[in-house]
Formats: C-alpha cells, sequence, structure tokens
C-alpha cells in the first residue's frame, strides 16, 4: 500500500499545479489503478505472449498504458507534461 499512497501524493500535487483536474474519490481509484497497470503490466505480457527479455518498444508500451490512464483527466496544461507527443502532433494537425 505504500506505493499506492506515494502514488496519490503525487496526483494530489499534480491536481494543486492544475495539470489534472479530478475529484477526490475518482483521484483513488486513479491512484489504485496506476498502481495496478505499474504493477502487473509485464506479467501481462509474459502470460499473453511469452515475452521473457523486454525491449525499449515494451516498455514504451508498459508507460503509455500508465500514462493513457490519465488521460480523462488532463488539463490543458497537463496533456503536453504527459503527452508531449501528442501536443506536438496537435499543434501540428492545428498549424
Amino acid at each position: 500500500m505504500r506505493a499506492e499512497s506515494q502514488t496519490r501524493i503525487v496526483l494530489e500535487r499534480m491536481r494543486q499545479e492544475g495539470l489534472i483536474s479530478i475529484g477526490s474519490a475518482q483521484l483513488d481509484f486513479l491512484a489504485t489503478n496506476i498502481w495496478i497497470v505499474s504493477a502487473y503490466w509485464i506479467d501481462y505480457l509474459v502470460n499473453r505472449g511469452g515475452v521473457t527479455e523486454f525491449t525499449r518498444e515494451q516498455l514504451s508500451w508498459g508507460a503509455r498504458q500508465i500514462s493513457s490512464l490519465f488521460e480523462p483527466y488532463l488539463t490543458e496544461a497537463g496533456a503536453p507534461v504527459i503527452w508531449p507527443s501528442a501536443s506536438d502532433a496537435a499543434e501540428k494537425d492545428a498549424g
């Protein structure tokens, strides 16, 4: 539970800094889901595809799984922090 409570502290800070917009109850669920995904995404790859050695692409995939949990709560200020390449692409599309 320590990692989950540390995740909650980080999320609280992100909320205070205006990077995410989220209620307290939702923040608790998000903290739990971040912990679950971060703790078990490797097991998922091992069980689903028999992965025994991890590539840079697979590590990026795992990080993206965790980052995707933030998406519904990101503010305009938070989006480039979590999805820097996505915000670059959005600017190119808008321009």
